[in-house]
């Protein structure tokens, strides 16, 4: 199956397992030339344990694989002009988190900041 169809079965999905997540990471990685996908994949295991843990964060601010809050989602949004990203969408996440990373927003998830003196996001 072409890399661009099993990335549209992802995103269609309502429910991920681990290996779906895993595979959204390499194949979304691959399109942004995002070359650090085992930083990406600590980070979602630090995060939510890879979409296994569907608990909201920082006292129900901060949600799904990246807990990411809403209201820098639609931050995000506007600055990358991508409101065709959705929230809840743990394959839409992996993209809008590559994008912020590549946008030296790095410090912004707690284990990166707590875990790196500076931007561990290789431009």
């Amino acid at each position: 199956m072409a890399p661009q169809t099993e990335l549209l079965k992802l995103m269609e999905k309502e429910q991920w397992t681990e290996q779906d997540i895993l595979l959204g990471i390499n194949l979304i990685s691959k399109q942004y030339n995002f070359t650090q996908t085992d930083l990406l994949i600590w980070l979602g295991k630090k995060e939510s344990q890879l979409g296994k843990d569907k608990r909201c964060g920082d006292h129900g601010k901060s949600c799904y694989l990246f807990q990411i809050r809403e209201n820098t989602w639609t931050m995000f949004q506007n600055e990358f002009g991508r409101q065709d990203l959705k929230y809840s969408n743990n394959i839409n996440q992996i993209e809008m988190t590559i994008i912020a990373l590549q946008h030296g927003y790095w410090y912004l998830w707690g284990p990166l900041y707590r875990n790196y003196k500076s931007n561990p996001i290789k431009q």
